[in-house]
């Protein structure tokens, strides 16, 4: 397959030939940008490094990285991928790759090289690469997905920072302006800029940064608060872009029957539409193109996985109908969301167990924790003790503990403090390891050595491929009415599913 630059026309992408082109893939989250549930540590990457290099020294340290990095994603991984007949890979990166703090506009080439081998291996297999900036400095939103150690996204109020990322994209795309097999560069993962006027301007900034050097790439740029909020997006930013949600549901995450209620709301496939329909208002409404850059379902091994297979399923149905391109969260993990996953017998699952065990006992990430642990059933009853004691006296607050506010309490309180103070617990766990024991241990990521989600394979074989068979969306409500008032705050997370 003869991958060709991709242009916007209308309201969908078009190939050099003018024929309409739908990216459907996956992401590849936990590569060069790692998260705590993927991955398996608590706290943050940059803290997790660190902590490393302390136990192992630094050139052990680097050496401890890279070798995730080599058997996270490998040829056959991609090769996986374009069987199921994705023809997208989506990359999320992590700026420190690229550059370090103490020296700004100084760019690393082994970073650049491993998007080399990412975008050559890809083409060879037909599927085309989207670069997401997924951590950019001075950190586009306050979570751990961002490699963020507080609770503050500074590029919105700081100019070096939006310099050093403008930067950062020109370099990228001075690099691969003449490579056809790069859809484009998602500019900026799930955003939360809570300053009027920031999030246009720094938008702009970054598409006008990366024109100065590539005219021909396709921009991906998301709405605001976890891409959901479009309320300040210029429809006309740039003529080649795509707008882009994310559109997590909250019956991918429960514990339960599918079609059915969670939080007193029927979930089902009318369910699944609606919500597309409002996370997309603003592409609808300028009728300009549509990806959806994340979704997906937590499996936890019970009978319900079945279930949540389901709303996935219906999702990816619903995107299918409206003819817009998407790419499914995440492709490979330790066994939370991934297609493949690392096997629970493997060496790096053995030695990390005691840790992780630690850490989901007391509910340490805030990615898919239920409130029963202990962190999280803890910081609910201090945001009830909250809001009882601004009642008594007389101060309304504007939300209640079981939205926004006490949902970011729990990210801080746990997600930030109390799991950092396990990180250097962690790290212990490779104390005296040798270079030979490291490479073993992370060949527990390689694609030979990981579990398949055949349910999960299969789903996105059955559309990616458009087999004739079964589907689960069958008989699950479609065509009901979802009451307009049931719309999910704008402030809600994409990804909060505790408090």
């Amino acid at each position: 397959m003869t991958l060709t630059f991709l242009r916007v026309k209308g309201d969908q992408m078009v190939d050099e030939g003018g024929r309409p082109v739908r990216l459907r893939g996956v992401c590849v989250g936990g590569w060069m940008n790692m998260e705590n549930f993927i991955n398996g540590y608590p706290g943050h990457e940059c803290t997790l490094r660190a902590a490393v290099d302390k136990v192992l020294g630094p050139e052990k340290g680097q050496f401890f990285f890279d070798r995730l990095l080599d058997y996270f994603l490998g040829e056959d991984d991609i090769k996986f991928m374009a069987s199921l007949g994705a023809n997208v890979l989506r990359v999320p990166m992590n700026y420190r790759h690229f550059e370090d703090d103490q020296e700004p506009f100084q760019y690393k080439d082994a970073a650049f090289k491993r998007l080399d081998w990412v975008i050559a291996t890809c083409k060879k297999h037909g599927l085309y690469t989207i670069l997401d900036l997924h951590s950019a400095q001075g950190w586009q939103n306050p979570d751990w997905h961002s490699d963020n150690p507080s609770p503050l996204a500074l590029l919105w109020t700081h100019k070096s920072f939006q310099d050093r990322v403008a930067g950062l994209w020109q370099a990228i795309a001075a690099r691969y302006k003449n490579e056809p097999a790069v859809a484009g560069y998602n500019i900026l993962n799930e955003p939360v800029c809570g300053v009027k006027g920031a999030f246009p301007r720094v938008n702009a900034l970054l598409a006008k940064a990366i024109r100065k050097v590539d005219k021909k790439h396709v921009l991906f740029v998301e709405g605001n608060w976890f891409s959901r909020d479009f309320s300040e997006m210029d429809p006309k930013l740039d003529p080649n872009t795509v707008f882009s949600s994310h559109n997590y549901t909250e019956a991918g995450f429960s514990v339960g029957p599918y079609p059915g209620k969670s939080n007193g709301v029927l979930y089902d496939r009318a369910r699944m539409d609606q919500e597309f329909l409002w996370s997309n208002e603003f592409m609808m409404k300028y009728k300009v193109p549509t990806w959806v850059g994340e979704f997906g379902a937590i499996y936890r091994g019970t009978k319900f996985d079945q279930d949540r297979l389901r709303v996935v399923d219906d999702q990816i149905a619903g995107f299918d109908s409206h003819g817009v391109s998407w790419t499914l969260w995440t492709y490979k993990d330790i066994g939370m969301m991934g297609t493949a996953y690392v096997r629970p017998d493997s060496e790096w699952m053995r030695r990390t167990q005691r840790i992780r065990d630690l850490k989901s006992r007391l509910g340490c990430d805030t990615w898919g924790q239920l409130t029963k642990s202990a962190g999280p059933t803890t910081v609910l009853a201090l945001g009830k003790a909250f809001y009882r004691d601004a009642q008594k006296a007389n101060v309304k607050l504007e939300k209640d503990p079981f939205t926004f506010p006490f949902g970011q309490a729990s990210r801080q309180i746990i997600g930030i403090f109390l799991s950092e103070l396990i990180v250097d617990a962690y790290a212990e766990q490779f104390r005296d390891m040798t270079e030979k024991q490291i490479d073993k241990m992370m060949q527990s990521f390689a694609f030979k050595n990981c579990n398949i989600r055949q349910g999960l394979a299969n789903v996105l074989k059955r559309h990616l491929t458009a087999q004739p068979e079964p589907s689960f969306a069958e008989g699950n409500g479609a065509g009901k009415p979802v009451p307009r008032k049931s719309k999910p705050s704008r402030k809600r997370a994409a990804r909060q599913v505790s408090v």
